[in-house]
């Protein structure tokens, strides 16, 4: 008979599972699942166990290995007789730092199958970063981009390797049953409209000060329009924000709820009316798919990949980026109109049901994979 292939799932850190890391988690246990051997390893942390001991079900130990730079010989060869020991087939690699571990070592592996997630928006990436990249993907065997704007995007500098790119959306679980839709369009009498925003808070990129100046421009210009914004996430700027609420006299308004287990998230998503997304730049914008999943309209900024996500006008609306006084109109109209909130909120279900469920594009990776 023959041997399952087997693959080894290979990631930064854990230190902090935020959408990325939950995805890559998702993917090894539903792989785990599906009966293909899965290991898992990461590339430079060590978390605390109970971070995510409960959320990794692969039935094997995890890995760590201490890449302190890209030039660690050491660390190559430990991470070298690891992968022979265990005899893996492919390394399948998210985040820059373990993409770049995982691309190197065909130096100590050439029989190796290499394949690499790209994060997000290839732009941000320095000249060096990116010769580097064309370089070092000639030792790929695919390069998964999270979306057809970030594959584009690669294309336009790596034209050499552009059959191996693929556009591969990962999907997401539901985050509500058709039932618990149809409970939520039951009540159109709120008192006060719940609006919710899930991701990070380490980076401008993600624009919080937008969403929360949209809050205040609601407050000036709609006051009798009862909004209440709460952020699902955690990071080194949240205290300026929190700064900024307070000095805006949104206290009432606005609530920074911090780090919530993936597994909990439903809960907000189930009392939430409308979702709201300001990033600059994003790759597949998981969290608009899984308010898809709950059946919530967006209000979103038209970043590279919105359209892939959001229907504008059918499943929420798209407004160009730093256009406050658009989005926050947009904002005021679903939250004083029942009836359009309904209808696009199960259009944005309809949208999941078409797109984003979990299992059959899951499944496509597993075939790209070639496992």
């Amino acid at each position: 008979m023959e041997r399952k292939k087997r693959i080894l799932f290979f990631i930064d850190s854990l230190k902090s599972i935020g959408g990325a890391e939950q995805m890559f988690i998702d993917q090894a246990n539903y792989f785990s699942e599906k009966g293909i051997d899965v290991f898992f390893a990461l590339s430079h942390a060590y978390p605390n166990p109970k971070d995510f001991s409960s959320k990794i079900r692969i039935h094997k130990k995890v890995a760590y290995f201490r890449f302190k730079t890209l030039h660690d010989i050491r660390s190559y060869l430990a991470f070298r007789r690891y992968i022979k020991i265990h005899k893996i087939d492919v390394l399948y690699s998210y985040l820059d730092y373990s993409n770049n571990i995982a691309r190197m070592m065909k130096f100590f592996l050439p029989r190796l199958r290499v394949c690499i997630i790209e994060p997000g928006d290839p732009r941000r990436k320095t000249t060096k970063m990116r010769v580097f990249d064309w370089c070092m993907n000639f030792f790929t065997y695919k390069i998964f981009a999270m979306s057809g704007a970030v594959r584009d995007q690669l294309c336009a500098y790596l034209k050499v390797h552009s059959r191996k790119i693929l556009a591969m959306r990962n999907g997401v679980h539901p985050m509500l049953t058709q039932g618990e839709v149809d409970e939520k369009y039951k009540k159109s009498d709120q008192a006060v409209i719940q609006l919710l925003h899930v991701g990070n808070i380490r980076t401008e990129n993600k624009g919080h000060r937008g969403m929360i100046d949209v809050m205040k421009y609601i407050k000036d210009h709609h006051s009798d329009v009862k909004v209440h914004l709460s952020f699902i996430g955690d990071g080194s700027l949240r205290k300026g924000f929190e700064d900024l609420v307070a000095s805006y006299g949104l206290q009432d308004r606005v609530t920074f709820v911090g780090i919530v287990p993936h597994e909990e998230i439903s809960l907000y998503y189930k009392k939430t009316d409308i979702f709201i997304f300001n990033s600059k730049t994003e790759g597949g914008a998981a969290s608009i798919m899984e308010a898809t999943s709950a059946g919530l309209p967006t209000v979103s900024s038209l970043f590279e990949s919105a359209h892939e996500v959001v229907v504008d006008g059918v499943t929420g609306h798209l407004v160009p980026w730093g256009n406050i006084k658009k989005f926050a109109e947009h904002v005021t109209f679903l939250s004083l109109n029942f009836e359009k909130r309904s209808s696009m909120g199960y259009a944005a279900y309809d949208l999941y049901r078409e797109r984003f469920i979990y299992d059959r594009l899951a499944d496509g990776f597993i075939s790209k994979l070639s496992l």
